[in-house]
């Protein structure tokens, strides 16, 4: 039964993913049997997309021999040029799919730990803009992109939300975002909101930028990251309503 309700068309991933979850802690060769196929066939490419971590995790549980051999193939160097980590045992492809995005809002809102609305405008006026507004970041940004900025958020930094520190040729220090650039000048935002025009041929030393907000792996868990990712990957712009009138 569980065999046909993961291979079903029309089953949901919840559906798949309890049935996944039904198996944890299951000895029986039955059992092994098929968790052994789920993790063959994320070997293979083959697996549901939002079903990937939930095969994972399951399979670093086992003691079994045979599903701890088809993982350790899935992450051995051999078979890790297509795979980008999010940390030494966590490939990115098991935080984009799958996801719940109410949950998920729960997060962004509510969890104490990643803080994100003293950063981040979401969806309504609540929150801050010391980091980017994020009501649209789901038309401007793929899953993995997405799931690439919690994990590494000083990887790819929006101009203006970047913390950097210069030094001038006179021995001053600043430290601030750049705003805006040109070849000639910087827009520099500095810590207490005023902003400052800086002459590059002025500058001796610049750091790069760095963001303010700390990476949440390990704050939240792969599960809680996933979660994040289908809110966040949703919030799109709104379609323009047509003008047309019926005749």
């Amino acid at each position: 039964i569980a065999r046909l309700i993961i291979d079903s068309k029309s089953a949901k991933i919840p559906e798949k993913q309890a049935v996944v979850a039904a198996l944890r802690g299951r000895t029986d060769g039955g059992s092994i049997k098929l968790l052994q196929e789920l993790v063959d066939r994320l070997v293979a490419r083959k697996l549901d997309a939002g079903l990937k971590l939930d095969v994972f995790d399951l399979a670093k549980e086992s003691g079994d021999a045979g599903v701890a051999g088809a993982l350790k193939k899935y992450l051995n160097p051999g078979t890790k040029a297509g795979l980008k980590m999010a940390s030494p045992e966590v490939p990115y492809e098991l935080l984009t799919d799958g996801g719940d995005a109410t949950r998920g809002k729960a997060l962004i809102n509510g969890h104490l730990g990643a803080n994100c609305i003293a950063c981040h405008r979401v969806d309504s006026d609540e929150g801050s803009e010391v980091g980017p507004i994020l009501r649209q970041i789901g038309g401007q940004r793929t899953k993995i992109e997405i799931a690439e900025s919690l994990v590494e958020p000083s990887a790819k930094i929006v101009q203006g939300f970047g913390i950097e520190t210069i030094v001038l040729k006179d021995g001053t220090t600043i430290v601030g975002s750049v705003i805006k650039e040109s070849a000639k000048t910087l827009d520099f935002k500095l810590a207490d909101g005023k902003s400052r025009k800086i002459a590059v041929a002025t500058i001796d030393k610049r750091t790069p930028p760095v963001s303010v907000m700390p990476p949440m792996l390990g704050i939240l868990t792969p599960e809680e990251i996933r979660d994040v990712v289908a809110y966040l990957s949703g919030l799109k712009p709104k379609a323009a309503k047509s003008t047309k009138t019926k005749k």
